[in-house]
């Protein structure tokens, strides 16, 4: 349907088509380059989730016809759009955007360096830590523990480098398996194996030539694709599944993880050299509660945008504010985003005060209760959590709102099953 309307247009390959509900059915493979998102990522999802400051929402509300229109990101992305409502039985059924001219792509204030905590000593230490190894094309290691924002920091490196204007692509490590790691990351040629696609298929460092690749969850990499990594960042080639030639690629890459990628050498279950190769620029992403001076501005931002996300506003009083401030966050601005959402969607429209937050709280303990919201069980959460219960697994359960059977399964998945007192 999105192929057929953009050749009813004249559309050329920048275009993305969303439904009636707002999601993105349709994203060509330049429309992703140019936001620096894959495309399987963005499929599916909420376009103001992918493009924060879009218009097609009002397109899909107005069914208004608009051509060769301004638009920016807000940050460095400058372009000329058009927005063609896409009608059925005389309804509108969905949007189609494309792009008509890039006005401009180059580097500038970026949300996300903007976006990072600025006031505690240990951010500023780290926000300068970040400009100067953004303007050298090294290698950079990110760790720190889950929910801290290392996203936002490997964003922030690529939009205060030389390769800005050039794609940013991430790859959750985590995501793949080893059948289909290769692929992911080198790509594969038309004939690979029974059901690849005739032209062919992009890995990601082709994707990401001239820009960046975002290794998240490094230490998950299948172990097979470990030695294969390793030569694409020692000799810049990578050799797609069936090829016959290697391809030549200019990548920056920035991984991350939560794990100790130095024990993890010690067990031997990551390559040593690869270890030394990523790790060429070691930065540790603080965790939120080392940042409190932070929190008040975090949560007025993240307050902001969701509100603006979701069409419907309510006011923080500076106590309600003053109470989140004080909470110590161990799911980092993960937990706190997804509790100010929580808050946006279950308290009534208004100012919300301490007291409307406190329903959100464990009175007791001054633990956010998962009201509605399941979290990134991960055996960092897992631990973190049992070690606030005192190893407590029915109360662990509680806190995490799950059952002890999911968590027993959990605690066996992770292999946590003995450190947390199983029997």
């Amino acid at each position: 349907m999105a192929d057929q309307a953009a050749m009813e247009v004249g559309v050329g390959d920048g275009a993305l088509m969303v439904d009636a509900e707002g999601r993105i059915s349709f994203m060509s493979e330049s429309c992703a380059l140019l936001r620096g998102v894959p495309v399987a990522d963005a499929v599916g999802a909420r376009v103001d989730d992918v493009f924060p400051a879009t218009l097609l929402h009002q397109t899909l509300e107005t069914g208004q016809l608009e051509r060769h229109t301004p638009w920016s990101d807000g940050c460095a992305l400058e372009l000329l759009v058009s927005r063609v409502p896409v009608m059925a039985h005389g309804r509108v059924c969905g949007v189609l955007g494309y792009v008509d001219k890039v006005l401009r792509a180059g580097p500038g204030k970026t949300p996300c360096f903007d976006s990072l905590p600025r006031l505690s000593p240990l951010a500023r230490l780290v926000r300068d830590q970040l400009k100067q190894v953004a303007a050298f094309d090294t290698t950079v290691l990110l760790t720190g523990e889950s929910g801290a924002g290392k996203e936002v920091f490997a964003r922030a490196i690529h939009e205060r480098s030389r390769r800005a204007a050039r794609p940013f692509i991430k790859l959750n490590c985590a995501a793949i398996n080893d059948a289909l790691a290769e692929s992911e990351l080198f790509g594969y040629d038309r004939g690979a194996f029974t059901g690849a696609s005739r032209d062919g298929h992009k890995g990601k460092f082709e994707l990401a030539d001239q820009g960046t690749l975002f290794l998240d969850e490094i230490g998950e990499l299948p172990p097979g694709q470990q030695a294969k990594l390793l030569r694409a960042l020692q000799e810049g080639q990578v050799d797609r599944v069936g090829a016959e030639r290697s391809r030549h690629v200019d990548v920056r890459v920035i991984a991350a993880t939560n794990r100790d990628l130095a024990q993890m050498v010690r067990e031997g279950t990551f390559r040593e050299d690869l270890y030394y190769r990523l790790n060429v620029v070691h930065l540790r992403v603080p965790a939120l509660r080392e940042q409190t001076l932070d929190i008040p501005v975090l949560v007025e931002r993240l307050w902001g945008e969701l509100c603006s996300r979701h069409h419907h506003y309510s006011q923080l009083s500076q106590s309600a504010v003053a109470l989140l401030a004080e909470q110590t966050w161990p799911g980092n601005i993960r937990e706190l985003k997804h509790t100010l959402e929580r808050a946006l969607v279950l308290l009534p429209q208004g100012v919300i005060g301490p007291d409307e937050i406190r329903t959100l709280f464990d009175a007791a303990l001054g633990q956010a209760l998962p009201v509605q919201f399941s979290p990134v069980l991960d055996a960092d959460c897992l631990l973190r959590t049992l070690a606030a219960c005192g190893n407590n697994r029915s109360e662990a359960a509680r806190r995490l709102g799950i059952s002890r059977a999911l968590l027993y399964k959990k605690l066996h998945q992770f292999g946590l099953w003995e450190l947390a007192g199983g029997a």
